[in-house]
């Protein structure tokens, strides 16, 4: 069994803990939506029990986490929370769960864009779709799964977890959920 751990960091960070095999789809263990930027996010990590001094405790241990990108847009700037999730990044990278960001970890550093892999118009369309595919497969959170007021981000952790493994051609999950091949 391949355990997948896909976080969506911010000032609220999405995380999903899930499990798949070579002959078995992919399903969500577990999800967390933790509030209050890095240092919350922190306190979760020493918490969550995925590791000790000794190491991983959960074996074939792939963790993948949206890449934030900033970008300029008119009348946009940058503020504090809006590049909390670089820091969190960087706890991670420090930590030792993710590699440093490179050209070649794409699969594992995905953008924002790669979750709306179920197509759409525009952004609202591809989330309308996205969530619509979810709910779907019984696989929607709410916030009160995850003890918040939304699960917004718990709801993008799911869908880059279902992302990566398509970008990896996943095929037992592919076929089990109906996403990138004709069944």
């Amino acid at each position: 069994m391949t355990y997948l751990l896909s976080i969506d960091p911010g000032v609220s960070t999405g995380v999903v803990l899930g499990h798949y095999h070579e002959r078995c789809p992919y399903a969500p263990i577990g999800s967390w939506q933790v509030s209050g930027g890095v240092k919350g996010f922190l306190d979760w990590w020493n918490e969550a029990g995925f590791s000790d001094e000794e190491g991983w405790l959960i074996p074939e241990f792939t963790t993948i986490c949206e890449k934030f990108v900033p970008l300029n847009n008119k009348g946009f700037s940058h503020t504090l929370k809006s590049v909390e999730p670089l820091r969190i990044e960087g706890m991670l990278v420090a930590y030792g769960v993710m590699p440093d960001y490179l050209p070649e970890t794409f699969d594992i550093w995905p953008r924002a864009s790669s979750l709306y892999f179920m197509g759409g118009a525009n952004k609202a369309e591809k989330l309308k779709r996205s969530r619509a595919w979810l709910k779907e497969h019984g696989l929607l959170l709410t916030g009160k799964d995850v003890g918040q007021a939304d699960a917004d981000d718990a709801v993008s952790a799911t869908l880059h977890a279902f992302a990566y493994l398509l970008r990896q051609r996943h095929l037992p999950t592919m076929k089990h959920y109906k996403i990138g091949v004709n069944v």
